[in-house]
């Protein structure tokens, strides 16, 4: 009897219909999915195959493909995230997707795939585990990932599992386990499939030896760990801000000093540990100062009035008070949501 009769196997199952996120057919087909939901107003007490059956057709005649090939692309968006359960709505970011450009999508993307990806979830199939999420906090708590390390991770069975990553010695275990039913030899396109998805992700990259290596970032993990901080959001976070700095200064700089220094943080308006979760990983929460001025705003030392000019904390020297009069936050980064951010900063935490 060979090896494939003898076990049942459990993995990550990683093939997608599309491969490009930024192809015509990707955001064309998301684009008649999130209208096609709004339509009809579904729910999971309105779903029915009925609908079900009536967006498939939509996509069969479009795309002149058969009814197979039409829930493929569907159900693509829903283990991805776009969309929900039973077409039950979808992300709240997947409109903006479609709106964004090519940079911007990437950071939509990892964000959404990140928090709302499920690789056995279907249109009529839920499942609450979640893989992307998993594996990057593995790379992050465990370190680099070989491609043998992957696929360890696509062996493991999340329903098992009680904490959200494996340790090194963990990882080993299901190494070992990989090459004895040589799951690498037998399932090398699921694989294929899982290094292309995690390729279009942000905030990480896979050398020419394909070891996948999560972006330096100026968050100590001493830090994540005593504010319990999302390591791969808060990277996601930053580099929002970087490339919304970008787009306003056409490179990243402090929002105060407008200088590009080479290390910037993505410095919270109102601190982390008094956000909603909603709040937290927050563009507008945000501003990318140098760490001298994140120290000194951090701490209430500075803050800002509506309209960008600066307030200083008496506490300080009348020397620095007066070094740091020359600084201001551009009005063109004050949008609405931003200065009620900084409107809590001036009640709550400039002293």
């Amino acid at each position: 009897m060979s090896i494939d009769n003898q076990i049942y196997e459990k993995y990550w199952s990683t093939t997608f219909a599309y491969t490009d996120i930024y192809g015509e057919k990707f955001c064309n087909s998301l684009d008649i999915i999130t209208k096609f939901i709004d339509e009809h107003k579904i729910t999971q007490e309105t779903f029915s195959e009925s609908l079900y059956t009536k967006l498939q057709n939509q996509l069969i005649s479009i795309y002149n493909i058969n009814d197979t090939s039409a829930r493929k692309i569907i159900n693509q968006y829903v283990r991805l995230g776009f969309i929900e359960y039973k077409l039950a709505g979808y992300h709240e970011k997947s409109k903006k997707f479609l709106k964004s450009n090519k940079s911007e999508q990437k950071l939509i993307f990892s964000n959404i795939v990140y928090e709302n990806s499920s690789f056995n979830r279907s249109v009529t199939v839920y499942s609450p585990y979640r893989e992307i999420n998993f594996l990057l906090k593995t790379l992050a708590y465990s370190g680099p990932l070989t491609e043998d390390d992957r696929i360890a991770l696509m062996l493991t069975d999340l329903s098992k599992i009680k904490k959200d990553f494996l340790t090194r010695n963990e990882l080993e275990e299901k190494k070992r386990y990989a090459q004895i039913i040589n799951f690498k030899e037998r399932k090398y396109n699921q694989i294929s499939h899982l290094s292309n998805l995690l390729s279009k992700l942000s905030d990480v990259y896979m050398d020419s030896d394909k070891i996948l290596y999560i972006s330096e970032d100026d968050l100590p993990i001493e830090k994540i760990e005593l504010e319990k901080r999302d390591p791969y959001l808060h990277r996601l976070y930053k580099s929002e801000l970087k490339e919304e700095s970008k787009n306003f200064y056409e490179k990243a700089i402090c929002y105060m000093e407008k200088l590009d220094y080479p290390s910037l943080v993505a410095s919270h308006i109102k601190p982390f540990r008094n956000s909603q979760p909603k709040e937290q990983y927050d563009k507008n929460n945000g501003l990318l100062l140098s760490r001298g001025m994140d120290a000194l705003f951090d701490k209430g030392y500075i803050s800002f009035n509506d309209d960008g000019s600066i307030l200083i904390s008496n506490r300080l020297s009348s020397e620095v008070q007066k070094h740091l009069q020359k600084y201001s936050i551009d009005k063109k980064l004050l949008n609405e949501e931003r200065l009620k951010y900084l409107k809590y900063n001036r009640e709550k935490i400039f002293k």
